[in-house]
């Protein structure tokens, strides 16, 4: 098993890296890879499945903790790697442990492939698990406005999920105590 790699970036996309190691390139899947700088060095946490069908897949992250966020994701049924990357790549880390936490399957629906049925098993799985693992560093003000009432005004504004989420993870960060017109205000300001 590989647990950590050192070396050069050579490509990024939204979900996937090469990593050049001496003389080998490898295809990695990571949440935001865009925070990569090509051609500069990189140390990534990793963790490999291996698929019957299709072989190994290698999975990198800049920190231990979004490694293990990621297996846990993994542990729900019908949430295989690629799936689990897609929810790390569409909710940060923190909005996803706050949504776990306050039952908030919404937003876990926003991640492509997770339906509102699939978020909710999620939840149910997760929800003691997460906070052994992950303490939540989003501040209660998101928690006491109404999330999904934000989302949905910037959703019929033309804004995407991935754009918002990670806007009101930013904004509950910097403002402790927000009314609900406040943080769809400095989101938008972010976005």
């Amino acid at each position: 098993m590989i647990n950590k790699i050192n070396g050069l970036t050579v490509k990024t996309s939204d979900i996937e890296t090469i990593i050049e190691i001496g003389p080998l390139q490898l295809r990695a899947y990571m949440p935001q890879a865009q925070r990569l700088k090509t051609n500069e060095q990189a140390s990534l946490y990793t963790s490999m499945i291996w698929n019957q069908e299709t072989g190994p897949s290698l999975f990198c992250f800049l920190n231990e903790n979004e490694r293990e966020i990621f297996e846990l994701v993994r542990t729900c049924p019908g949430i295989g790697g690629k799936t689990a990357i897609l929810i790390l790549h569409n909710i940060p880390i923190e909005s996803l442990a706050s949504a776990i936490e306050n039952n908030e399957p919404k937003i876990i629906s926003k991640a492509p492939g997770i339906g509102l049925k699939k978020a909710e098993m999620i939840i149910l799985k997760l929800k003691n698990k997460i906070k052994n693992i992950y303490k939540s560093n989003v501040s209660s003000s998101i928690a006491k406005a109404n999330i999904e009432e934000i989302i949905d005004a910037l959703e019929s504004l033309g804004y995407k999920s991935n754009q918002i989420i990670p806007a009101i993870t930013k904004v509950s960060k910097e403002k402790k105590t927000a009314s609900t017109q406040e943080l769809i205000s400095e989101t938008l300001k972010i976005i």
